[in-house]
């Protein structure tokens, strides 16, 4: 049980977080691609270990499934702060030598025009701080805030009430239960390279 706690809170804190840093991080014209690939991720992580349970046992299994999160957070330590983030630390400062211009040269390619990108940055961060911020009563009477929020929220609700996740993580039990003549392991894996 305490296991399965902190794999759901860690889960939880990168579906969250690893998304919004690629988002922050990336050019607007591969912005969408990358911002998908966070959800293809997960659907190859779970193809992986479907292929991998079929084969080994589930306590080696969790053992390799260690790897990857611990991987990350040594690599991450390495990754620059987003220029978004910086920008806003810094009220707006992206002189040259800041730390903001400096992410930027980090992230990018040595051709991109990173003077223009700080400049929109920059008015982005005015805008944002001029703003009067969050209201609960702005959000819930204009349709440009509680239009996508009312939609994303059912978005998620239908998609976990769905019971998507108790298919997936039964599948293997209930084709073999539903008396399939493929074996339920090797039909998870057709399942998982499905969902990818």
């Amino acid at each position: 049980i305490i296991g399965r706690t902190l794999t759901g809170l860690g889960a939880g804190l990168v579906s969250g977080t690893a998304p919004t840093y690629v988002v922050e991080i990336s050019t607007d014209n591969i912005r969408g691609l990358l911002g998908a690939g966070f959800q293809l991720s997960v659907t190859i992580g779970i193809f992986l270990v479907y292929l991998f349970g079929a084969f080994i046992s589930w306590s080696w299994l969790s053992f390799m499934c260690l790897f990857p999160p611990l991987a990350m957070c040594a690599l991450m330590v390495l990754m620059p702060e987003t220029p978004i983030w910086l920008m806003t630390r810094s009220g707006g400062d992206h002189s040259k030598g800041s730390k903001v211009e400096q992410s930027l040269q980090r992230l990018r390619a040595a051709d991109n025009d990173n003077e223009s990108e700080l400049k929109e940055l920059a008015e982005q961060t005015r805008e944002t701080q001029g703003s009067s911020g969050f209201s609960f009563r702005e959000s819930s009477t204009n349709p440009l805030f509680y239009k996508p929020l009312v939609l994303s929220v059912l978005m998620m609700f239908f998609q976990q009430f769905s019971g998507i996740n108790a298919v997936m993580f039964n599948s293997a039990a209930m084709i073999k239960q539903a008396g399939s003549s493929i074996e339920g392991r090797y039909a998870a894996i057709i399942i998982g390279a499905a969902q990818v």
